[in-house]
């Protein structure tokens, strides 16, 4: 056995415990500069979470949402001081698919998309003034 690391010192990576793990030594010699989700992928090992974060990834901004809403999760959002004004940013795509990656499994993201409502379409009205 020989330690291993997650991410390359070559890369930037530091000699400590919370970058190293215990691979067999050929293991530790093919992993060359690659990171550990690098080595992977590129062997072809994928877990349960990855699946679900991706299929996560792939869902609009409104259904992730409605998923948070849904597992009452309150993602906060962060206020940027400006020269003249604060501005007030909405939590990332990134952020969700995160808390959300939490709390559901695979088979549940679907069962709980089933449940959302039909988006209702607003009707714009006409008018014939200019005013």
């Amino acid at each position: 056995m020989e330690l291993a690391h997650d991410r390359p010192a070559s890369k930037g990576g530091k000699w400590t415990l919370k970058n190293t793990f215990a691979a067999h030594s050929f293991c530790n010699r093919s992993q060359s500069t690659k990171s550990l989700s690098q080595l992977k992928k590129s062997i072809g090992l994928s877990s349960p979470d990855s699946e679900l974060v991706k299929k996560l990834r792939s869902l609009p901004m409104n259904k992730l949402k409605f998923l948070a809403k849904s597992k009452s999760i309150k993602l906060k959002g962060r206020t940027e001081e400006g020269f003249l004004s604060d501005t007030y940013v909405a939590p990332s795509k990134s952020s969700y698919v995160r808390a959300l990656s939490k709390v559901f499994k695979l088979e549940d993201v679907d069962s709980a998309l089933a449940r959302m409502p039909a988006p209702v379409k607003k009707k714009r009205r006409r008018s014939d003034s200019w005013f």
